[in-house]
């Protein structure tokens, strides 16, 4: 190994030792997470860490995490991440949040099919291409070039069809 590559295999070792495997007991609405550790016999208060932009996973009583115990009391320690085995994953991977007096808004993977379902509306936006979909019905696709392609019939059908 390199210079360099010591001391960080011997970083990466010691993160490793460190990490638990534990089960959520509670998740409080300030979004701390007790989680209980059997082996050590012992619940300790955590705050998910969140490793991309992409939202955390929704954690709930029962879940079993990794986690990484703080250095003092004082702290709380990370979740780290779920631990889902694969097949549960592939079946049905479902979010719901909601709001009071509101339908949650559900997001469900199953068989190869994404479902989203919003009460107000949906925005999907990449770089500078757009496409917005309203509860009353209207869809807008928007982007400095949109190309439509269909193998076979390509049809456009309204009331009326207006072309520039």
């Amino acid at each position: 190994m390199t210079e360099i590559a010591q001391p960080l295999a011997a970083i990466f070792a010691g993160l490793v030792q460190g990490v638990r495997k534990g089960q959520v007991v509670e998740v409080g609405v300030n979004g701390s997470i007790q989680v209980a550790d059997a082996t050590a016999n012992e619940t300790i208060s955590c705050v998910f860490l969140r490793t991309s932009v992409a939202p955390p996973p929704v954690v709930g009583t029962g879940d079993i995490v990794l986690y990484v115990k703080p250095d003092n009391d004082q702290d709380a320690g990370y979740v780290l991440g779920l631990v889902e085995s694969p097949l549960a994953q592939a079946q049905c991977a479902e979010v719901a949040t909601s709001e009071p007096d509101k339908p949650p808004t559900i997001t469900q993977i199953k068989d190869d099919v994404v479902h989203i379902k919003a009460n107000k509306g949906l925005v999907i936006e990449c770089g500078q291409g757009t496409l917005i979909i309203t509860e009353d019905g209207r869809i807008q696709i928007k982007g400095n070039e949109v190309l439509s392609r269909a193998k076979g019939l390509n049809r456009i059908r309204g009331a009326a069809v207006s072309i520039n």
